[in-house]
């Protein structure tokens, strides 16, 4: 599992900073989901793993677990929740006038399209009045195209 979260770069300069190149597992869930709430002006976040309808999987995980009504991914440090990422992303707009409109969102994971939707109904039930771009590798209801080293985008 990958995730980097790029601050964008202003038109004609380079990239400012790259967050959390070396995010891997669920030992880094807090950090993550810091690092997004606290970045400043426009934001990249790529992740390329496992995930479902409702969450990221940071380290191992599938689908199927997601169904177990035993899971409480709020509570689960193997997962981000797609209200906890929407949290994050709420407290950088907070900053922005509410609007992350700068910002892309690239999920490689199954499910994409699922919790990129789940993600911008919370988004704009919270407030969020402009939405980041969402780009996903999957579409409603479907898995992901891949293999264990690489994903459709990489």
């Amino acid at each position: 599992m990958n995730l980097v979260i790029v601050e964008s770069p202003a038109k004609g300069r380079t990239i400012k900073n790259i967050l959390g190149a070396n995010f891997k597992g669920r030992d880094s869930k807090t950090n993550i989901l810091s690092s997004i709430s606290s970045t400043k002006g426009d934001l990249t976040i790529w992740f390329n793993g496992h995930g479902g309808k409702d969450a990221l999987w940071l380290d191992s995980g599938t689908p199927d677990e997601l169904k177990d009504p035993n899971v409480d991914l709020k509570k689960t440090t193997n997962a981000i929740t797609y209200q906890e990422f929407g949290d994050a992303l709420i407290s950088k707009a907070k900053k922005q006038n509410m609007d992350l409109s700068g910002d892309v969102i690239i999920l490689d994971q199954c499910f994409s399209y699922d919790l990129g939707y789940n993600l911008h109904i919370y988004l704009k039930s919270n407030g969020v009045v402009k939405m980041p771009i969402f780009i996903g590798s999957s579409n409603l209801n479907s898995y992901g195209i891949g293999s264990d080293k690489q994903g459709l985008f990489n």
